[in-house]
């Protein structure tokens, strides 16, 4: 009796394990490896449903997606192959401070041109309130990291309102919180 009272006094105090391998990579850790000579691009979805490369100063699409989330479309675009399957790092950060850093684990490649590009990934936005996401401008970071550096792709982009969504729906600018000129609401009073 003496030992299984010692055992479970053992088993009771030792720490605790989460064992959640799908818990996503640790934006933080792979951001600690040094940046890659080369560097990357970030793409996102166009109107036509095809991919393009964000340029600085291009307006990115936000776009109100399943179950009311808010967020971009990217996809992490190398110059050379990458792995089928890789894990992405992100960062969006705006000059009022706000700050989203975030992975994606195990997320699939394909060939483009020369070097790969991952599927879209969701940069999801709730953290920031609706009205500072009509014209806020914005810097995304992607990694990838790699065996000794991190390849990194940055651009500085104006976040939108999407006029139209691939599988999520546009956005009203009442839904963004912009008040009409007279500052009312056109249902106030019904």
């Amino acid at each position: 009796m003496r030992l299984l009272s010692a055992l479970l006094l053992v088993a009771a105090c030792s720490p605790h394990h989460d064992p959640s391998p799908d818990a996503g990579p640790d934006p933080h850790q792979s951001k600690t490896l040094p940046k890659c000579p080369t560097s990357a691009s970030v793409s996102t979805l166009n109107a036509d449903g095809g991919m393009e490369v964000l340029v600085p100063g291009q307006r990115l699409p936000v776009v109100l997606g399943f179950q009311g989330l808010l967020m971009v479309q990217l996809a992490f675009r190398a110059p050379a192959p990458l792995a089928q399957q890789v894990d992405v790092g992100a960062e969006l950060t705006t000059p009022s401070g706000t700050d989203i850093l975030t992975g994606f684990n195990g997320w699939a490649t394909h060939p483009v041109g020369p070097g790969s590009e991952t599927e879209t990934f969701p940069l999801i936005l709730n953290d920031i309130p609706r009205p500072q996401l009509v014209r806020q401008d914005a810097t995304i970071e992607l990694w990838v990291a790699q065996a000794t550096c991190r390849l990194t792709a940055d651009v500085d982009v104006v976040l939108a309102l999407a006029a139209t969504g691939m599988d999520a729906g546009p956005i009203s600018q009442a839904d963004a919180g912009e008040a009409d000129a007279g500052g009312g609401s056109s249902d106030a009073g019904q």
